[in-house]
């Protein structure tokens, strides 16, 4: 038997606020699109989710907005230690311009990562009624500064010894992404770590199995397959969000999320894209 899989379509009507759905049962083989449209129209489409997503955070939990810039500058730092692991090899004895340059780049965006981390900590305060939560902040701070830490080091260690006889016994620029990529793990798991108890969970939910997956497993290594693969179940989560937040579901004023219509638009565009015949 063909494997068929379960989609929603939105049905938009001339003066509704909100969607309603219908589903209907479609074969596997119909899903498709072409890299031109993924590259063109699919992938714009989803960066522009994933910010709406960290814009609601912030509205919906305003406390939550230094850990989205932390992660936001760590991720940035993340990106650029992969480009120096890239043009940069500790036995390379040519000292080539595009790793020089690349030192550069790293250099300002660990500076950033660095000042804003202690920015952090010089402003850390006990929120009143969320003892528990500010305390795992501060750990989650503390955990950052020590691994920031090792990054300096073996950076350090790597300019230094670069270009002498000694340079390949430096730490490889792998061993700093991997510190970074550690970092970055730790901070998307503890994303929500300030959001209010009642919604964390719907946070948590959305965040793991649609935000994220949406950046890390299809936009940045630009795997449209995977897309494809995992329509059904990207699109169950990322409805399931919508409705609870858009609902009443939660004491949370519908100003506040809003903007999540504009996300379900986005996607339910990207599926039409993907199953127009």
């Amino acid at each position: 038997m063909k494997t068929i899989i379960a989609v929603l379509f939105i049905l938009f009507t001339s003066h509704a606020t909100v969607a309603q759905y219908s589903f209907y049962t479609i074969k596997k083989s119909d899903i498709k699109m072409s890299n031109e449209s993924f590259r063109r129209y699919a992938k714009p489409q989803m960066r522009s989710i994933i910010n709406e997503f960290f814009h609601i955070l912030k509205k919906v939990s305003p406390e939550s907005e230094p850990v989205i810039n932390i992660r936001r500058n760590l991720r940035q730092l993340y990106l650029e230690s992969v480009e120096l692991t890239k043009f940069c090899d500790q036995r390379d004895i040519a000292l080539n311009d595009k790793c020089a340059t690349q030192i550069k780049d790293f250099s300002r965006k660990l500076k950033l990562f660095e000042s804003m981390l202690y920015k952090n900590i010089s402003n850390y305060k006990l929120i009143d009624d969320r003892i528990d939560d500010s305390i795992a902040f501060n750990v989650l701070l503390q955990e950052l500064v020590l691994s920031n830490s090792k990054v300096n080091h073996h950076f350090d260690e790597f300019k230094m010894l670069r270009g002498t006889d000694f340079q390949r016994y430096s730490k490889a620029p792998i061993h700093i992404e991997r510190i970074i990529h550690d970092s970055l793990k730790v901070v998307d798991l503890k994303l929500n770590i300030l959001v209010l108890h009642e919604y964390r969970v719907e946070f948590d939910n959305v965040w793991t199995s649609f935000i994220r997956v949406l950046e890390q497993r299809i936009l940045l290594p630009n795997d449209k397959d995977y897309l494809l693969n995992n329509l059904e179940r990207l699109n169950i989560d990322w409805n399931s969000f919508h409705k609870n937040m858009t609902k009443g579901n939660y004491d949370i004023p519908l100003s506040k999320v809003k903007v999540t219509n504009i996300m379900h638009n986005r996607w339910n565009q990207i599926l039409k894209l993907i199953l127009r015949r």
